[in-house]
């Protein structure tokens, strides 16, 4: 099952990390989009072993408990894209 959800996992950055690379290389002029690479990736390198750390820590305490966070978090980001794809079919998104 364990195996299953990484198939799921791994599809979900192929499909997301491109795109969010391209939004943010997009967002700013040519002289800038190295710096903005590297906080972008030392953002995700960060983002991924702060969430190691924190999910062995809670995994330890409460064994269910990190599960229950992913989920909400999932929700979380899956409502923050809908509405982003609402915003870029609109235009909107060009004034976030």
């Amino acid at each position: 099952l364990a195996a299953f959800g990484g198939i799921f996992f791994a599809m979900g950055g192929g499909f997301t990390l491109p795109t969010t690379q391209s939004i943010a290389t997009k967002s700013v002029d040519d002289s800038r989009r190295g710096g903005v690479l590297g906080t972008y990736q030392a953002s995700s390198s960060l983002a991924v072993i702060l969430s190691t750390a924190v999910g062995g820590a809670l995994f330890s305490l409460y064994p269910h408990l990190p599960n229950q966070v992913a989920f909400v978090a999932s929700i979380v980001a899956i409502l923050r894209a809908v509405l982003l794809a609402r915003m870029f079919s609109r235009g909107a998104a060009r004034h976030v």
